[in-house]
Order: C-alpha cells, then structure tokens, then sequence
C-alpha cells in the first residue's frame, strides 16, 4: 500500500464514524454518538499523520486524542486549530464511557445539542453531580471542517462514495458550512 492510499483508507473510515456519529447524535444514541465522533477525529489525524510517521508508531498513539491532535497540529503547522481543543478535551473524555462500568459507578449526565447554549445546572436541587458529556454538533461540524482544510484534503472526494442516506445525515442539521 503506498501512503497516499494509507490516508485515503484512514480519512474513509473517518468519514463513516464522522457520519455514523451524527446519526447517533439525531438520534441520541449516547454515550455511544461521542464515540463515534472520537474515533472519527482519532483516524482523520492519524490519516495526516500517516504522511509522516510509520504504522507502528501510529498504533503507539493508542487512542490519546489529546496527544493525537497535538502531533497532527504540529504536523499541519496550523495556529487556528487551537480553538478546538476543548472540543478534543470534551471528545477524549467519551474515551472513558466507551465501556459501561464507568456509567455504572459515576452515572452519567449526556447532552447533545445543534449548538452551543450557555451551560446550565441540574433542575434538580438535591441531585448528586455527575460527570458532564456533551456533544454540540456545530462544533463537531467546524472541527471536521477545519482538519479538512488543515489537511488540505478535499472533503468532496470522501462524500462522493456515500449512500443517499449516509448524505442526509452527513448534512441534517449541519450548522457549519461546506
């Protein structure tokens, strides 16, 4: 395999979590729409990465997107991709629900929203915190569109081989432009 179809291989599986997971979010298939969008992030990055670095230390990264979305930052030279990572903070955290004890023994507060609304509260005064998952898919939508700029890799090419079906949920409810 050369490395050109090494990346076009990672950014297609990404382009099917990325979609997978934005059914999942219409749906409110949580926790498992975060995952998806975790997965999604991990293999577009890993893609560009592939340019650079071998497969072993691709698997070294693991699944770290923290660390993941560093090197690709660094490897696409890009000042603007600082904006999202809280985004990759908030993504990497589903990393710690893709199995359910946690849910189990913590609980699990899981928010999907079109956009980014003000923070609010439990509604309930006595209940216990728990922890906070929250997927915003403007947010997901701007991140994705920003690797694909970063990267220089025309997203056309990625949708082209699509369902009708996979299209629609690619754009229902999409916020960000393409």
């Amino acid at each position: 395999m050369t490395i050109d179809s090494i990346e076009i291989e990672y950014f297609r599986l990404a382009t099917q979590y990325y979609v997978t997971g934005r059914f999942a979010s219409l749906v409110f298939l949580m926790p498992v729409a975060g995952n998806l969008f975790h997965h999604a992030v991990e293999l577009y990055a890993k893609g560009v990465l592939s340019r650079a670095v071998t497969e072993q230390q691709l698997k070294a990264l693991g699944h770290r997107l923290p660390d993941i979305w560093l090197q690709f930052k660094a490897q696409v030279k890009n000042s603007e991709l600082d904006q999202f990572d809280s985004v990759i903070t908030r993504l990497n955290d589903f990393e710690t629900i893709r199995y359910p004890e946690q849910l189990v023994v913590k609980g699990a507060e899981l928010i999907v929203q079109p956009r980014a609304f003000p923070r609010t509260k439990s509604i309930h005064p006595k209940s216990v915190p728990v922890p906070r998952y929250e997927i915003v898919l403007e947010e997901i939508d701007s991140l994705i569109d920003a690797v694909f700029a970063a990267a220089k890799v025309n997203p056309e090419f990625h949708l082209a081989g699509l369902s009708r079906d996979a299209k629609e949920f690619f754009s229902r409810s999409r916020v960000s432009p393409r």
